[in-house]
Formats: structure tokens, sequence, C-alpha cells
């Protein structure tokens, strides 16, 4: 079982040349729209048709944010939250990131539940965790989806409801989510919150497995070993055993 909550953290891939687009920004910013001004931050912040400086990405995504830009909010609460071109302040990380999950944004929702998972920036509070991960779950957010079930299963600011958990773990599954594919798994190996059938675990523990998931592929092999779900093999256990590399 994947035993703990899911923590996301943007990923910013580089580029490093002057590219139209980036000129076009740099135009734009000058009407003073939020918008544009959003753009050209993330010029910055991905290094996207120039060279990646995240103190200039800070200086337009807070003004984006000033303008009432509920992305540069985020942009600017999770600048906060993590150094990134100014100084790092978790509280004022915090205050941003609920402006724009008020406004409507799933990623900030999330992390606004993950703040009072954890306690950063503010005080810990689980009820509150699990509200801001359903409205981001609701909005279709996978990452959202799955915490929300591990809350649910492991009664986490809320009373243990397995067939909720299950729910919850389903929607994610059907993004694409390899930890909720896994948790599902569990579910139907051990009968919580449906009935027990390992056929359908192992399917879900195989879709897993081939996305990489490690203890995904662990289960498979145990799968194929003890001839659980599936039929026994034990020249496809050791293939999994190797994490999917050829014996």
């Amino acid at each position: 079982m994947s035993n703990s909550i899911r923590k996301v953290k943007p990923k910013f891939p580089t580029t490093g040349v002057e590219t139209a687009d980036h000129r076009r920004h740099a135009a734009a910013v000058s009407t003073g729209v939020p918008g544009a001004q959003y753009n050209f931050a993330v010029d910055y912040a991905e290094g996207r048709g120039t060279r990646r400086n995240y103190r200039l990405a800070y200086k337009w995504f807070l003004r984006a944010a000033n303008q009432g830009n509920v992305r540069g909010q985020w942009a600017v609460g999770y600048h906060l939250r993590h150094g990134r071109g100014v100084r790092r302040n978790l509280k004022k990380g915090f205050d941003w990131m609920l402006k724009a999950a008020r406004g409507g944004d799933e990623g900030a929702q999330f992390f606004v539940g993950q703040s009072y998972s954890c306690g950063e920036g503010t005080q810990r509070n689980l009820r509150r965790a699990l509200r801001w991960y359903l409205r981001a779950a609701d909005a279709g957010f996978a990452p959202a989806q799955y915490n929300a079930g591990y809350f649910y299963e492991h009664g986490r600011g809320v009373k243990p409801n397995f067939l909720t958990a299950v729910n919850w773990y389903r929607r994610a599954a059907r993004r694409g989510d390899a930890d909720a594919r896994l948790n599902l798994g569990n579910c139907y190996f051990h009968g919580k919150g449906v009935k027990r059938m390992p056929g359908r675990a192992f399917r879900l523990y195989l879709k897993a497995a081939r996305e990489g998931h490690r203890e995904a592929q662990r289960n498979v092999a145990a799968a194929y070993e003890e001839g659980v779900g599936v039929r026994p093999d034990k020249k496809l256990a050791r293939f999994w055993r190797k994490g999917g590399a050829s014996p």
C-alpha cells in the first residue's frame, strides 16, 4: 500500500534561448493586462524563450497576482513556499495560495490542503485539509482525488469510510494515477469497501507496475509467484521482481 499522501511540485523545463513568443510577451506586458504579466513571468520561471530567472519571474507573478490573476496568486504562493526569487516565507506563501484556492484554482486548492495536512505556513488541521482536497478532487485534480481516498481509508480528518475511499481511488486511477491504482488494487485484494476480487487487484497492480511503480511491481511478482489472481508463472515473477527488467 502507498502509505503517504501525495505531494506535488511543478516542473520547470529550461530552453534558454530567445524566441518570438517571449518577445511578444515582453511587448504585451506594457498593456498592464494581468494575463500578459503572468505569461511573461512563466517565461522566466520555466526558462521558456529566455534564461531562467526566478527573481524576475516572482516580480511579474506578483504584479499579476496583485491585479487578481488567480494563477499569478498561485505562483506567488509557490515561489514564497520554496524561496524562488524571494526570501522563503511559508506563512505568506500559504496566504497567497489561499487567495488562489478561493478563486477556484484546483492546484492551489490542493496545496492549501497539503499545507493544512502538514502544518506548513498554517496550523495543522486535517479536517480543513480534507475539505480543500475534496474541492480540488471535485474539479478533477487526480493527486487530490488520491489524497481524498487516502484520508477516507485511514480516517484522517474524517471517520474511516472504505466505500468512499474506493470511489476516490477509482476516479484518480481513471486519470492514470499509479498510486491510486495500487491502493485501489489493495482494496480489491483485501475486500475493503468492495467485494474481494484478486483478479481485478492484479490487473490494477499490473497497470501501475508498467508505469514503473515499484511497490506494484513487487505485488505483481508475488501474484505470479503464488498464482493469486493470475496463473502462476515463475519467469514473469522473476521479471517483475527485477522491476520489469529482462532476466
